[in-house]
């Protein structure tokens, strides 16, 4: 196997991995088939880093599922601040912005747009950080607790000198985006299509449940009953697996331990023994024993 990266993790007694922290609630949407459920892909343009002190200026919301369009809010949106240095990034000034309705009058059309959907963003940290400073000032209601980052899931399933939007648009031939709410969000939505084919992820649990950069080591709850299945049956699993700073690649492990957070056996290509980190493994699926 010496063209395929090398996995094997540290000598030692097993990482036993804790549950997963506190998730969603169960049922929908994050239990949902991914076809099935509803999707809310927002992005904001903000007057500033700052959401103690800056405030949106664009907002950008589309609820999704199936791969349909149910419903959408875009607008410009008058902020309590001036636009200052940021318009050097999205390019909107204080008198286009004079007119626009401000981000309370917006407040109820965006929770309605949001409710019961599975909020999904790239970079959603700062997003979040300013609807929670909207939320705690009473312009809008609280964000929802969980969501979607198609930073982190573009970190597991894809390896790329940058993570950044338009960088990753640009390696992947995506709609390029353009520092305005909707053109971002039509790039998010179309890099959100891509890594979830890598990762064939079934729900928006087993999404919220991809781990990247993380020093604890894990396993999605799909890929776990994957790996049991084939345990139970042939011993064999195909998967695809990712180190970091590396492609992914594809092989067959003949299992010989299942743990908590880490899958041993040994590759087919090289034959040799490797003990893989859950979080590490962007699928897996019951194999046939390789014929000798």
């Amino acid at each position: 196997m010496r063209d395929a990266p090398q996995a094997a993790e540290a000598d030692g007694e097993a990482l036993v991995a804790p549950p997963f922290e506190e998730g969603p609630p169960p049922g929908p949407p994050w239990d949902l088939a991914l076809a099935e459920a509803p999707f809310a892909f927002l992005d904001l343009e903000m007057t500033g880093l700052d959401a103690s002190a800056h405030h949106v200026c664009e907002l950008a919301v589309r609820r999704v599922r199936g791969g349909v369009v149910e419903r959408e809010l875009v607008s410009l949106v008058r902020p309590a601040s001036v636009v200052g240095s940021s318009q050097q990034i999205h390019g909107l000034d204080d008198a286009a912005l004079a007119e626009a309705p401000t981000l309370a009058s917006l407040g109820g059309e965006l929770a309605e747009v949001l409710d019961g959907a599975v909020l999904v963003g790239h970079g959603l940290a700062a997003d979040l950080a300013f609807l929670s400073a909207a939320a705690a000032r009473g312009e809008v209601a609280a964000p929802p607790r969980f969501a979607l980052d198609t930073l982190v899931l573009a970190r597991r399933a894809i390896f790329n000198a940058s993570y950044k939007l338009g960088a990753l648009a640009t390696a992947l031939r995506l709609p390029p985006p353009a520092h305005r709410a909707l053109a971002d969000v039509i790039t998010t939505m179309a890099l959100f299509e891509h890594v979830q084919r890598l990762l064939r992820a079934p729900t928006p649990r087993a999404l919220w449940q991809v781990r990247a950069g993380e020093e604890r080591p894990s396993m999605r709850d799909d890929v776990r009953a994957a790996l049991e299945g084939a345990v139970a049956t042939t011993g064999h699993a195909r998967l695809c697996y990712r180190v970091p700073h590396r492609q992914p690649f594809e092989d067959v492990l003949a299992i010989r331990r299942l743990e908590p957070a880490h899958v041993e056996g040994r590759l087919l290509r090289g034959g040799n023994v490797r003990r893989l980190r859950g979080d590490r493994i962007l699928w897996a699926e019951v194999s046939e024993r390789p014929a000798r």
